[in-house]
């Protein structure tokens, strides 16, 4: 019990070396959020507190100079390090802070705001809307569940023995989320009861992944786990797998693989049957946000330290090297964010505050923008 609470403390203690402190002052509030594409307009959180859109986002050309818009146009609502959800024409972004904005997608202004009056703890992760219900989870220990049409909470907020900095995933009428508890849960959607939970040897910031009946996710024990999605058992057959160091991004699944990112700075494809290793690929730093999946290649980026970072790109089947950008010596910015995807492309935020737009074939910048002074 000892050896476990001390572990759950020095996950807290480095985490929160991660967010740095207050929001405010001189020194303008950071995040991570990733970039996300529907319909030809890129949402984003920026790193100077607002929530942006960009307009006219394709391979073959440049964005509009200035954003579509912006939420608030000047002023900052918090730390911005979950990705933006659109469902319905709206977006939904969680803040440090501890509200939801719920923003028109095709506009910017604000809809409503959750709490309306009050604050909950800081929100982390991505919200999750389904069936008209946004789905949240708190630094105060709760995933709250609130009626989109009303406003108003479906149940009352089930309350963990940990932080939440997980994403819930909602699958076939379950909502399932992480804590800093050591847990797995699975709630009913509809009524915040608990179907199950399942304790790992770490917290979990992770989000999960939902494949062929089964639910993948990493821990900060720095294992990987396989569940059973309807009953929390172990994966019959699955052996946990274990990495240097946490995993922290959400997998992906590839042709019966499954491909996970760890803070070891190295690229995990295991049988999603087995959790035997199919192959590991090694990029040069830090790997904390989701990879994408493009055209039959994964790609990461990376913080190599004092703000240097790089994007890596590996082929999915082999795990083999396709590129790296840039090459040889030469870094870009740091890269905490997960990786957008597009059509044959892939959208990087970067610690510079620019998005860049690559060319997944090739590696090569189409173009970039920053979130605050428009494109280049």
């Amino acid at each position: 019990m000892k050896l476990k609470s001390t572990l759950v403390i020095t996950v807290v203690l480095a985490c929160c070396l991660l967010l740095t402190g207050c929001f405010g002052g001189s020194v303008p509030p950071k995040g991570w959020s990733g970039p996300v594409v529907v319909d030809d307009l890129l949402y984003v959180g920026s790193m100077t507190g607002q929530v942006v859109a960009f307009d006219d986002i394709s391979a073959d050309g440049n964005p509009y100079d200035e954003p579509w818009w912006s939420y608030p146009d000047e002023t900052a609502i918090s730390y911005i390090y979950g990705d933006p959800v659109v469902d319905n024409g709206s977006v939904y972004i969680g803040c440090y802070s501890g509200k939801v904005y719920v923003l028109n997608a095709s506009r910017g202004y604000r809809e409503w705001i959750y709490p309306s009056e009050s604050y909950v703890g800081a929100i982390v992760g991505s919200p999750a809307v389904a069936e008209g219900t946004l789905y949240f989870g708190s630094s105060d220990k709760n995933l709250y569940a609130i009626n989109t049409s009303t406003r108003q909470l479906e149940w009352q907020p089930f309350e963990t023995d940990g932080k939440i900095w997980s994403t819930p995933v909602v699958y076939n009428g379950t909502v399932y989320i992480g804590s800093f508890d050591h847990n797995l849960y699975a709630l009913d959607a509809l009524s915040g009861d608990v179907l199950w939970q399942f304790e790992t040897g770490g917290a979990i910031a992770s989000t999960p992944l939902i494949y062929n009946g089964a639910i993948y996710f990493g821990s900060l024990d720095r294992k990987f786990y396989a569940l059973d999605a309807v009953t929390g058992e172990s994966k019959a057959g699955f052996a946990t797998f274990s990495a240097d160091d946490w995993f922290w991004g959400e997998a992906v699944e590839h042709n019966g693989s499954i491909i996970a990112v760890s803070l070891d700075g190295k690229v995990y494809a295991l049988d999603a049957d087995s959790g035997g290793e199919l192959w590991v690929a090694e990029a040069g730093g830090t790997v904390r946000g989701a990879p994408a999946l493009v055209d039959n290649f994964v790609i990461v980026g990376t913080d190599e330290g004092s703000d240097r970072g790089k994007l890596y790109c590996f082929n999915a089947d082999t795990g083999s090297m396709a590129w790296e950008h840039p090459s040889g010596d030469e870094t870009m910015s740091a890269i905490h964010a997960s990786i957008g995807e597009g059509d044959g492309v892939v959208y990087v935020h970067a610690a510079n505050q620019k998005i860049y737009c690559i060319d997944v074939e090739h590696g090569n910048i189409l173009w970039s923008i920053s979130t605050s002074s428009g494109s280049e």
